[in-house]
């Protein structure tokens, strides 16, 4: 029987359903909301055609049966006020096509509305857009990714022939509400649509969550936390500063060197960089990378086991040995030899087990050339009697966990270089079983990509064994459910759905 009703067609195919999935979300409540029928294409159904072409091949068939339809992208996150799509098609019965301007200012395809049936102009636009999907449109209607023109993709054909009069005619342009790029994003703004510069800090917020704002049974924070969440409203500036002005990085170095202090400790040190200083500066005060240890110190309390992969000389493996205390358990891997000794060294006067292990022969040459994938940071010495000390070359994590005795890991942090899907696989049935509540993991799009790998593939094989991703931002919140940021480092919480439940009561945050 066919579906007759208005229909929002989504196509995210690549794993996109699942980097996108607060989004893919949003548009499904939106379609329940007003009894749209929501088609999300997870794989392309035509493969003739790339994912580009196909939604419009997909949107023709569709339109050809009367049908009104939204096109949206999989990175397009609608709100709970955005009115129906089929009221601007009953109210400007002269348009067939409804879209709204980039920040281009020309017309972007990334939210757009066609009038379905035969007498509309939307088939013939896309029909006419489809049959010269092979032509070279004008370099004034092409697209841009970054600094670079695209020479693939639907939007530019969008631009070109839209500008035809029989289509212009029967175009009207929307307001940006409906196709929100560029921020700020506002309260009365319907669609917001991630494809830049909404990702990046002071862009829209909608699925984020906050972890320091909290009442009544939210841990206090205290004058440091409160100090640090100061210091990261206006870090970006002083990165900024020291990557311009390299005396200022010398000078944030020179600090760190009085606040450590020098001894024959310290681990070996490299030629200045600034972000080296940096990292050092903040790695001196216990600033480096503090909304990521508040997040573990909200997961992590006294009696628990964490695990520490990629612990480099120690600083999380410190932080979550404060969280768990006397009663809990503390595992610290690390692949590179020097390291592992500081490690060892560092931790001496707390109950950690201390591994010296790479998950595969690939892992170890990379970290046995690189330095431990830190090689341009001044490593530190941490103030600190007893470490086990076991050293096992290229054991998998199950069986390294097997070994010990643990049958289940509260949290545990895979930080490694580009090899966290390695780590991921070899967790075995300690993943697969949920024997593991917590994942903190780091994800590198460019290290990634220089193994041939992408990020889709950490959330495909997260998301297949019940994990959802959420990033943890400078801003002190989570990212969006599923967002993975393509374009820089960042880390992520990984739970599954009873696990967020848990943590969101545990910092007495709900969602709305």
């Amino acid at each position: 029987m066919r579906d007759n009703r208005p229909t929002i067609v989504c196509i995210a195919t690549n794993g996109f359903h699942r980097l996108w999935l607060d989004c893919i979300e949003s548009q499904k409540r939106y379609a329940e909301r007003y009894g749209f029928y929501h088609h999300l294409l997870t794989t392309n159904p035509n493969p003739d055609l790339t994912p580009y072409w196909s939604k419009v091949q997909v949107c023709i068939d569709i339109l050809s049966t009367g049908r009104d339809v939204l096109l949206i992208d999989s990175d397009a996150y609608i709100r709970e006020t955005t009115p129906r799509f089929t009221d601007l098609i009953n109210e400007h019965s002269d348009h067939d096509i409804f879209i709204a301007n980039g920040s281009s200012g020309r017309p972007n395809s990334g939210v757009v509305i066609f009038r379905g049936g035969n007498e509309s102009m939307s088939t013939r636009f896309l029909d006419e857009c489809l049959s010269n999907k092979d032509i070279i449109i004008p370099v004034e209607d092409r697209v841009t990714l970054g600094d670079r023109i695209t020479e693939y993709g639907e939007n530019g054909h969008f631009i070109h022939f839209l500008k035809k009069t029989n289509f212009a005619e029967k175009t009207k342009i929307l307001d940006e509400r409906w196709n929100k790029i560029v921020p700020p994003a506002l309260p009365d703004d319907f669609i917001i649509h991630y494809t830049g510069p909404m990702r990046r800090r002071g862009g829209a917020m909608d699925g984020c969550i906050s972890f320091l704002r909290g009442t009544g049974a939210c841990r206090s924070l205290g004058f440091f936390d409160r100090l640090s969440r100061e210091y990261y409203r206006v870090r970006w500036l002083l990165v900024k500063i020291a990557n311009r002005i390299p005396l200022f990085g010398r000078l944030l170095n020179f600090i760190a060197d009085l606040l450590i202090g020098r001894s024959d400790t310290t681990p070996m040190t490299t030629p200045f960089s600034s972000a080296g200083a940096v990292w050092k500066f903040e790695y001196s005060l216990s600033l480096l990378e503090h909304p990521t240890t508040l997040v573990a110190r909200q997961i992590l309390g006294p009696g628990d086991v964490a695990v520490d992969g990629g612990a480099h000389v120690g600083y999380f493996t410190r932080q979550f040995a404060s969280a768990t205390g006397s009663s809990g358990r503390i595992v610290a891997i690390e692949a590179h030899p020097e390291n592992a000794a500081r490690l060892r060294s560092n931790m001496r006067d707390l109950q950690v087990t201390v591994i010296e292990n790479a998950i595969t022969e690939e892992a170890r040459d990379v970290y046995l050339h690189s330095g431990g994938g830190h090689s341009n940071h001044s490593l530190v010495e941490l103030t600190g009697i007893h470490t086990t000390r076991l050293t096992v070359a290229g054991r998998r994590l199950d069986d390294i966990l097997s070994s010990l005795d643990i049958a289940t890991v509260d949290l545990i942090k895979l930080d490694i270089e580009g090899f966290e899907i390695d780590a991921l696989r070899s967790l075995g049935t300690y993943l697969s079983e949920g024997r593991i509540r917590y994942i903190l993991i780091e994800i590198s799009p460019d290290i990634l990509e220089r193994r041939g790998m992408d990020a889709e593939m950490i959330s495909a094989l997260l998301y297949d064994n019940g994990f959802i991703l959420r990033e943890i931002r400078d801003d002190y919140t989570f990212g969006p459910r599923g967002f993975i940021n393509t374009r820089t480092t960042q880390n992520y919480i990984a739970a599954n759905e009873i696990g967020w439940t848990y943590l969101f009561n545990r910092i007495s945050l709900h969602r709305k």
